[in-house]
């Protein structure tokens, strides 16, 4: 047996080190979750979170997913730059007509970036400890309703597959912030999950332009498959979305050609020196002009 069969599994590791490639259009990701109520349950070793609406918020490789469920662990499953991270939301999404699995992962960490899904956070923590401090306990008191949206860094982040399952993971330096008071309170309610759920081994892509928030959702959007020249077999059948062109109205551009001053100023100039040209030649032919002219010419 060889010496790689031998080693244990570690935690697939989200760095730019890591990074074996680009996916900025295979793995493009558009999301928009609607706000809804939430039940956090404290399942031994995660916080697991179920959601009243789940109706299809996301668009990933032109398949579009519903919310199946939320989890919070401490530590991480992934590893961040080679270590795990304090905490870790992975948003679990489940195809609307077949297909992979998808798992949204941030990192949750002491360093991170403090905004309102930090606050959400904390409400979720502080309603556990004191609603369900226990495994198996459910509590929604005390959870202001929120939408995902606000966990979903719009930054760059990686994307990787593996056992049929795509991840989309976040970097370390835009994880979400807690506090050491809620970590601890965390680390109380919950054990550390055993084992390694998410092996490393799979090539780890980055998608540099990040999510696009509310674009590409809506279903009057037109999907293309893009196969660009000189690209590499993990690049081809890249998705680009393009939104169709349908408002275009012919009475409505020339009614705003018509009523620019500066067109309709050179149109009453044009206008007025036709005028003055025929009411010259009107005259000539009055006054006997134009024979004058024209019996000179015969002489």
């Amino acid at each position: 047996m060889s010496t790689q069969n031998n080693q244990k599994p570690t935690p697939m590791n989200i760095s730019p080190q890591n990074v074996a490639g680009t996916c900025n259009y295979k793995c493009a990701i558009s999301f928009d979750f609607p706000v809804s109520s939430c039940t956090a349950t404290n399942s031994g070793n995660y916080v697991t979170l179920s959601f009243t609406d789940s109706t299809s918020p996301v668009i990933f490789n032109k398949n579009r997913y519903n919310i199946a469920e939320t989890f919070i662990y401490s530590p991480s499953l992934h590893s961040y730059n080679n270590m795990p991270a304090d905490a870790e939301i992975c948003i679990a999404l489940t195809p609307t007509e077949g297909g992979k699995q998808l798992y949204a992962c941030i990192p949750i960490s002491r360093n991170g970036t403090s905004n309102n899904a930090s606050n959400v956070l904390s409400e979720i923590i502080q309603a556990v400890s004191k609603g369900a401090p226990s495994q198996g306990g459910s509590v929604s008191q005390g959870i202001n309703d929120f939408t995902l949206n606000d966990f979903i860094p719009i930054k760059e982040f990686y994307n990787y597959s593996a056992s049929g399952t795509d991840f989309v993971a976040f970097g370390l330096q835009n994880s979400i912030y807690i506090s050491q008071s809620n970590l601890t309170a965390l680390q109380k309610l919950i054990q550390p999950f055993n084992g390694v759920a998410f092996p490393s081994g799979p090539s780890l892509f980055l998608n540099s332009d990040g999510p696009n928030k509310g674009a590409g959702v809506t279903s009057d959007n037109i999907y293309i498959d893009c196969q660009p020249t000189n690209s590499s077999e993990d690049e081809t059948n890249e998705v680009v979305n393009l939104k169709a062109n349908t408002s275009y109205d012919v009475g409505t551009s020339f009614k705003d050609i018509f009523s620019n001053p500066i067109i309709l100023m050179f149109l009453f100039a044009f206008v007025f020196v036709i005028i003055i040209m025929l009411l010259h030649k009107g005259l000539v032919v009055l006054t006997g002009g134009g024979n004058n002219n024209m019996s000179s010419a015969l002489a």
